[in-house]
């Protein structure tokens, strides 16, 4: 009995002294801007990681609907590897920016994040009212099956037309869930 007291004991001091969250930082790899342009849209090359946090910087992504519709679409992609002993479950992607609509002009700002080949639509979010405003999409992948690294997918939209113009001021961000490796319970170790 008592060599089962002391395992317990010894197996609550490993798993109170562990820091597991400290070492579950992912790796963005791969990072590819869509329309290999950074002057328009996403910038590739001046995104960077913190943590499990992608800052995805912009260029200059903007709909101005003065001269007629106007629409820009730019996509980003990379891989996203989690450390050893965690895996994936989700994605959470955000966005923001400023939109200005005199009467009879329209913004939109719509797009989609794909994430292990689970698809999130942001929904379009439609500026008629006049005036100058914020706005902030935003998309969450819960993945069904966790995963040790995936592929990231996103696709943006703006639209604009009449005394309307809608951009991003960024940056954006990409934020990774993860959650440990359940580690089995090994009856071997249990028998006396």
């Amino acid at each position: 009995m008592r060599k089962y007291v002391l395992m317990i004991c010894m197996a609550a001091v490993f798993l109170c002294t562990v820091p597991w969250a400290q070492a579950a930082t992912v790796t963005f790899s791969d990072i590819v801007d869509g329309d290999l342009n950074p002057a328009v849209g996403f910038d590739a090359d001046a995104t960077s990681a913190t943590g499990n946090t992608l800052n995805i910087a912009l260029g200059d992504f903007k709909a101005d609907g003065d001269d007629g519709p106007n629409s820009v679409l730019d996509t980003l992609a990379f891989t996203v590897t989690a450390p050893e002993g965690w895996y994936i479950t989700g994605v959470r992607y955000e966005e923001g920016g400023t939109v200005y609509v005199e009467t009879g002009g329209i913004a939109v700002a719509t797009g989609s994040i794909t994430a292990g080949g689970v698809a999130s639509n942001f929904g379009s979010h439609i500026f008629t009212s006049p005036g100058d405003t914020g706005w902030s999409i935003w998309g969450t992948v819960d993945l069904t099956t966790p995963a040790e690294s995936i592929q990231v997918s996103i696709v943006n939209s703006l639209f604009a037309a009449g005394e309307a113009w809608i951009q991003k001021t960024g940056p954006a961000s990409v934020e990774v869930m993860l959650a440990p490796v359940p580690i089995p319970v090994s009856y071997t170790h249990l028998r006396a």
